[in-house]
């Protein structure tokens, strides 16, 4: 059996070859806003300079940069106006998910409609994370870029989750994807609506052919890590990078 250094540096060199080998047919300088902040994708950026001008620049919303695997560089290229943000990203092989039961009577999951959103708000302020705006989801409803579950009961938003599928916006050779925004009401957690809105977004994936899932955590939401490594999301090495002046806010 491999050991965790040989799986990790065989994990590195497949994601690189798949990468490289598809280089010429991946968008260039991609970026998305999700209605709470504006995405980055780095593999999609060879010019590191052009970069960090596009994350520095100002725009609706908060900027973030994802995917880095040197973020020392980009920070003294920046001239430290940009911040490693205390996130871990993980990820889930679709191929080996198993949906999970959950406690969930009642319960709808559906897609996103416009009067949803001051609930989901609503979730997104208890926790302290930016808000969405109704302009930047009612673009994203109508794309098939992005995908917005939420969990609804009575008539009240239980829960949130964010999609991106990567294939869609970039060309993604790796045929990835993103899950964002995941927030479930506080008098709603522990009845299995966190694991059913990840149920909904990994099968929606699923049959689009996606290979994966990534997600940024922050370090210190033990509850939502072992949630995630239950499901059987798994650390990798790729970091998030915010402007500084906002490093404190996302």
């Amino acid at each position: 059996m491999k050991t965790v250094v040989q799986k990790t540096k065989s994990f590195l060199f497949e994601t690189k070859r798949r990468f490289f080998q598809n280089r010429n047919f991946i968008k260039k300088n991609v970026s998305i806003k999700l209605g709470m902040r504006r995405l980055f994708f780095s593999q999609t950026f060879d010019n590191n300079k052009y970069f960090i001008d596009q994350i520095l620049k100002p725009h609706e919303g908060i900027n973030a940069a994802v995917y880095i695997q040197n973020p020392q560089i980009l920070i003294d290229q920046s001239e430290d106006k940009l911040a490693l943000d205390p996130s871990v990203c993980y990820r889930l092989e679709l191929s080996k998910f198993n949906p999970i039961k959950g406690k969930n009577r009642n319960v709808v999951v559906r897609k996103i409609r416009l009067d949803d959103v001051d609930g989901i708000n609503r979730i997104y302020g208890y926790y302290g994370m930016c808000p969405i705006d109704r302009e930047t989801v009612t673009e994203n409803m109508h794309s098939s870029v992005v995908t917005y579950f939420v969990a609804e009961k009575n008539g009240e938003i239980l829960g949130i989750v964010i999609g991106v599928d990567h294939v869609k916006l970039f060309n993604s050779p790796e045929r990835g994807s993103t899950l964002w925004g995941l927030a479930v009401l506080p008098g709603s957690r522990g009845i299995g609506i966190g694991k059913l809105l990840i149920n909904y977004i990994v099968e929606h994936y699923q049959t689009r052919g996606i290979s994966y899932t990534d997600l940024y955590v922050d370090y210190y939401n033990r509850g939502a890590i072992n949630l995630y490594v239950k499901v059987g999301f798994r650390k990798i090495p790729r970091f998030f990078l915010v402007p500084r002046s906002d490093s404190h806010t996302v």
